[in-house]
């Protein structure tokens, strides 16, 4: 027999629906408490053990808490001009493209800032610093912090021992403006500040197939990570100077990588990209 469907109250915690008049209207970065509050695209977000949530969006962080009151902890936008890599207080600190937020045992926030190649940390002011990378240190280099280097960070995770997981969008056969992303990798990073590869996997399989991830993945008791992903196959190609092409999505499946980096298919039916 079928499991039996469950039934509740879906509510709005925070943030505003768009109105029926004006289904248009722009959307802005409004602190306030539930309905007068409003949101930029989220683009990540963890709740604490006190029931507050902590939301990104791609130039800043937002706390709302269980009441729903929502304010800005770090980042105030990127004004015209300025830069978008600036380390300070909450109001003067900047984001490139923040995609993801997760929370270290003891309770600080980390987020990856993936267009300035960098992981920073928020403290409970909203005071922002760098924990390892930055927009001149961009590459792919493991080792301790003050050495490793990283490309386009997507996705951060905390085991309950306090390594850091990231998932890395390597750069590769850049072009003058061009480049294309080519692996996949997730780094660790110890609690010591040490960071190694655990895996790497190639997001190409042939020319006419690819494979892609939701930035997204869960890490276990045990330290086994779970990462998704999706195959795309070529339906169209745009030649130029930076070619580009249209694919469409044929299957899904989800990684197991263990806390060695060996990966199996743990859910699915697609091993191409293993």
């Amino acid at each position: 027999a079928p499991a039996p469907m469950l039934t509740g109250t879906l509510e709005i915690l925070a943030g505003n629906l768009p109105s029926i008049s004006f289904p248009n209207a722009t959307a802005t970065s409004i602190d306030g408490t539930g309905t007068q509050s409003e949101f930029l695209p989220v683009t990540d977000m963890v709740a604490d053990k006190l029931g507050n949530l902590y939301v990104t969006q791609t130039d800043r962080v937002r706390k709302i808490t269980a009441a729903g009151v929502v304010s800005t902890l770090a980042g105030s936008g990127n004004l015209t001009g300025s830069s978008t890599f600036v380390d300070g207080s909450a109001s003067v600190a900047r984001f490139g493209d923040l995609r993801s937020i997760a929370i270290a045992p003891n309770g600080t926030l980390f987020v990856a800032d993936s267009a300035n190649s960098a992981i920073r940390i928020i403290g409970i002011d909203g005071a922002v610093s760098t924990y390892v990378g930055g927009p001149n240190l961009r590459g792919y280099l493991d080792g301790p912090l003050s050495q490793a280097r990283f490309t386009r960070p997507s996705a951060i995770t905390f085991d309950a021992v306090g390594n850091l997981y990231v998932l890395d969008d390597i750069l590769t056969n850049a072009q003058g403006t061009c480049s294309v992303s080519t692996d996949f990798v997730i780094r660790k990073i110890t609690p010591a500040g040490i960071v190694s590869t655990m895996h790497r996997s190639r997001r190409f399989a042939t020319s006419l197939k690819f494979a892609d991830t939701s930035l997204k993945f869960a890490v276990d008791g045990s330290g086994n990570l779970y990462v998704p992903f999706t195959d795309y196959a070529l339906i169209n190609f745009v030649a130029g100077p930076c070619p580009d092409a249209d694919f469409e999505p044929i299957r899904s499946y989800i990684r197991k990588i263990t806390s060695e980096g060996t990966a199996t298919l743990w859910a699915g039916s697609d091993t191409s990209f293993l």
